[in-house]
């Protein structure tokens, strides 16, 4: 069995791309372990996702190269705006176990921005038009009672619990 290091370096609320890794890995029967520190795991791969550009994130992120060099793989929007998923791991339904969650669902109903402001404050091409990117069951669990998309508009989904959804 291979063991795989998911690193939340910055999130305050549990990160969906590192709950969509899991899901993924364990569905091959893989062990997976979380860590919110630069800490020393022994594992077959390592990932890291950072959803915040701060120093107090890039120092983490530099204690994980340091660590683990070319091995661990470091996404999210605070280090690179164009990198995704796998298109498998995108499509799982996110491992809310990892952070042994149950509050509410969480996914994105759409991706980019709507007028390309990312472009601008980035300068990257990568930050697109908004696309539809799931539909609400993708993210949304029947047991979980409260789902909140996380988009910059308030979303409506027939048939995905609540008709409420929180705007971020």
């Amino acid at each position: 069995m291979h063991r795989v290091a998911l690193f939340d370096v910055d999130s305050r609320i549990p990160n969906l791309a590192l709950m969509k890794l899991s899901a993924y890995n364990r569905a091959r029967g893989c062990e997976v372990v979380l860590a919110r520190k630069p800490v020393r795991i022994e594992a077959d791969k390592y990932f890291a996702s950072t959803v915040f550009f701060r120093a107090s994130s890039r120092k983490r992120i530099d204690a994980l190269q340091a660590l683990y060099g070319e091995r661990i793989d470091i996404g999210g929007s605070g280090t690179h705006l164009g990198k995704r998923l796998p298109a498998q791991a995108e499509m799982c339904f996110p491992d809310y176990g990892l952070y042994s969650h149950s509050s509410y669902a969480m996914g994105f109903l759409t991706r980019g921005c709507r007028r390309r402001g990312l472009g601008r404050i980035f300068g990257s091409a990568a930050a697109t038009i908004a696309k539809f990117a799931a539909r609400c069951q993708d993210g949304f669990s029947p047991a979980m009672l409260r789902p909140r998309a996380l988009a910059t508009r308030a979303t409506y989904c027939k048939n995905a619990g609540p008709e409420r959804y929180s705007r971020s």
